[in-house]
């Protein structure tokens, strides 16, 4: 009798024990759920406020351009690149309106994880509704990927956006030549030059920007070539990133340049018209690496000009907007860190994108 009592206590407490670890997953699920519908809202409110603006005025591109860099995974901002849709995807509308904000309704998807679907009344009507899946990138969610995105959407890069990665691994450089011909990678044009001593060392070195012949959409390239003492070249540093797609419907310039100044400093340079940003970054050696080492961006509208300014070796911000009707101007100074940002992986929008964010601009 002993023995049975003692078996049912110890089978209770187990059966107890597992409630309580079912709770606990249960409590966690509910809790990353949370997180998620969180996240798509404020994604949400942020984009359809700022499309709304279109039609009510002060639109901005580079707002979406941060917003979407601040909620999307960088799979999903290749991705959207190479869309050729004529209607937003997030939306599944070709229209939209910051009304539709009071009617989202965001649930998961019970069959298949971190999968939500997004809904909305555009009318008294009808509702329409968007699935996308996230994942979790440093403690955070992301929109990883939309339902119905196959790849006949996509411009052609070779091949589709999933395997760019794989595309830019394929490119072979080479080491050493006489002349930039000897770097030219097969399938690629010169589309910028800019020659001067680098490296202070009194040779005269080159940094060419290489387009893709026959898609100019795609990703360019960017070699930097330091000049021997045997009148030779070498390929010292390369980047996929420090300047973007040359026709990209998210961007608009208007002229671009680079060049190499006395004191070694390497200059881009994109100017723009109305709202867009125009932008100087300059890159210096610094103990045998090319680092970013500032960044000068302005943009107009709405009344406003802003102008940033940011030394990324002091960590030194400064923020001036001027009212353009009343021509009355402040101007802010902040602490933003960085670190070193290598050449290689430099991403200088993506740093604009983040201070607008911060600082609400």
């Amino acid at each position: 009798m002993r023995i049975k009592l003692l078996l049912i206590a110890v089978f209770v407490l187990f059966i107890q024990s597992c409630g309580q670890n079912n709770s606990r997953k249960q409590a966690a699920i509910n809790s990353e759920t949370t997180q998620a519908i969180e996240m798509l809202t404020e994604f949400y409110i942020h984009y359809l406020t700022e499309q709304d603006k279109m039609l009510s005025g002060g639109y901005n591109p580079k707002t979406i351009e941060a917003i979407k860099n601040n909620y999307l995974t960088k799979k999903m901002q290749e991705r959207l690149k190479f869309l050729e849709l004529e209607y937003d995807p997030f939306l599944n509308a070709q229209d939209f309106s910051k009304d539709w904000i009071k009617t989202l309704e965001i649930t998961p998807l019970q069959e298949i994880e971190d999968a939500y679907k997004v809904c909305y009344h555009y009318d008294n009507e009808h509702t329409n509704c968007i699935t996308l899946f996230l994942v979790k990138e440093n403690g955070k969610f992301k929109i990883n990927d939309i339902e119905n995105l196959s790849a006949e959407h996509f411009t052609e890069f070779g091949d589709e956006p999933e395997d760019m990665d794989d595309f830019i691994d394929s490119v072979e450089f080479v080491k050493t030549g006489e002349s930039i011909e000897s770097f030219v990678p097969s399938g690629y044009i010169v589309d910028m030059q800019a020659n001067g001593d680098l490296n202070q060392d009194g040779l005269e070195d080159i940094v060419v920007v290489f387009i893709k012949e026959e898609n100019v959409h795609a990703k360019r390239l960017v070699l930097v070539l330091l000049r021997q003492p045997n009148n030779t070249y070498i390929l010292d540093k390369f980047s996929w990133t420090v300047v973007e797609s040359k026709y990209d419907e998210t961007i608009r310039y208007e002229e671009e340049d680079i060049n190499i100044n006395n004191e070694g400093i390497l200059q881009h340079h994109i100017w723009n018209f109305g709202p867009n940003i125009n932008r100087t970054c300059k890159y210096k050696y610094i103990d045998n690496e090319l680092c970013l080492v500032s960044i000068e961006a302005f943009g107009s509208g709405a009344g406003e000009q802003r102008e940033i300014k940011l030394n990324l070796l002091t960590a030194k911000l400064e923020i001036t907007t001027v009212n353009t009707f009343t021509e009355n101007s402040e101007t802010i100074n902040k602490v933003y860190k960085t670190g070193t940002v290598l050449f290689e992986s430099a991403k200088p929008m993506e740093i604009i994108n983040d201070i607008l964010i911060k600082y609400n601009l």
